[in-house]
């Protein structure tokens, strides 16, 4: 059974960490990530060395909190999982505070309750790039202070970065020292198709366009020759080959879809591992 992640996470690896792991080698010199999420992939494997970005500094900052000082992070968050603070008026009075925050730690520490107590985990702000995930209304969010001791001692080697994700493979690109097995994964939001109006895409204030994946692939395809192995994934249908026209190969499977209004809908979601 694969390491669960302590951050509850749209678009987590976490259901189809099996079928992953038969292309992402579980071992290696360096695994870098380009959108690291919940970090299940770095969570599942064991590199001498990892390298995480995500442009989100919120949960950037709560990495590096928790990369630091894990008993912390926990004494901060805990007293905010209680069945007093399970409620809407509690989350949206936080979620209102969260968005008046303008220190980073501050709001690191209120993403982990909002992350846990929102709706299916999403992190998503609006144009203004405010925080504006509902309530989620679960009986009893589960505090996770197993996994944030994991996190800590699992990536005790790690460097978090919250960079464009051009800036960021441009930096990998540039490392020295062993290339022989390191390894490239890149998991951006899903490419959205005309026909599947249900597939969510809009994480952050910029959004991630179709011509940020036709930029992705560029990049990747330019940088691949630093690397020993350079993986994507994203979700599978009609734009997929003329969106990303460096792949060498492309893999497809299903996965459970953890995203959607209703439990009874959601079905499992057509995805791609892309090979470059």
């Amino acid at each position: 059974m694969a390491v669960r992640a302590f951050m509850k996470y749209p678009g987590s690896k976490q259901l189809m960490m099996s079928k992953l792991l038969r292309h992402i080698p579980r071992q290696g010199d360096i695994l870098i990530e380009c959108f690291a999420g919940s970090a299940s992939v770095a969570l599942n494997t064991s590199y001498k060395r990892y390298i995480l970005n995500d442009s989100n500094k919120d949960l950037i900052t709560l990495y590096k909190l928790v990369h630091h000082d894990p008993e912390a992070v926990i004494k901060e968050t805990k007293s905010l999982f209680r069945s007093e603070t399970n409620n809407p008026d509690y989350y949206y009075g936080i979620r209102d505070a969260f968005n008046l925050m303008t220190c980073l730690e501050d709001r690191a520490i209120v993403l982990l309750y909002l992350s846990r107590h929102g709706y299916n985990g999403l992190l998503r702000y609006n144009s203004q790039n405010q925080f504006n995930t509902p309530f989620g209304k679960y009986k009893k969010p589960y505090f996770p202070e197993h996994e944030i001791h994991y996190f800590a001692e699992k990536l005790e080697h790690a460097e978090f970065h919250s960079l464009d994700f051009s800036t960021f493979i441009n930096l990998a690109a540039s490392i020295e020292g062993k290339r022989d097995k390191i390894c490239v994964y890149a998991d951006p939001p899903y490419l959205k198709h005309d026909t599947q109006s249900s597939v969510f895409t809009e994480y952050t204030a910029q959004g991630f366009k179709h011509e940020r994946h036709v930029e992705l692939d560029r990049l990747l395809t330019a940088k691949k020759q630093h690397f020993d192995r350079v993986l994507l994934s994203n979700h599978d249908g009609h734009l997929l080959r003329e969106t990303y026209k460096g792949a060498q190969r492309i893999v497809r499977f299903k996965v459970p879809r953890t995203i959607s209004a209703k439990t009874k809908a959601r079905r499992p979601a057509p995805e791609v591992l892309i090979y470059y």
